[in-house]
């Protein structure tokens, strides 16, 4: 498991690093909840359950429009491994 890996685009470290960011991605894109359940807490910049908590209607959650991902996306073009785009310093104002 600590071989490189010959691949393309190529991959910057050894067979268990790409088993573990593959992995990463799988738990962290599949970890859905009802839209609105979790919010983002400004001064810890942690998820916390919202003050609504879980809908108590059954029939408000049964949509597939209601569920979304409890985190945010994991980027791969560009930003990997980030959830949000980086902003260069000289280009912030």
């Amino acid at each position: 498991m600590s071989e490189s890996i010959d691949c393309c685009p190529p991959f910057p470290g050894k067979e268990r690093h790409l088993l573990r960011s593959q992995l990463a991605r799988i738990t962290h894109a599949a970890q859905i909840c009802p839209k609105g359940m979790y919010e983002l807490d400004e001064e810890t910049q942690e998820y916390k359950m919202a003050e609504g908590g879980v809908p108590s209607d059954l029939e408000l959650i049964k949509p597939l429009e209601s569920w979304g991902h409890k985190f945010p996306i994991i980027l791969t073009a560009g930003s990997p491994g980030r959830c949000t785009h980086f902003m260069p310093a000289t280009l912030k104002t």
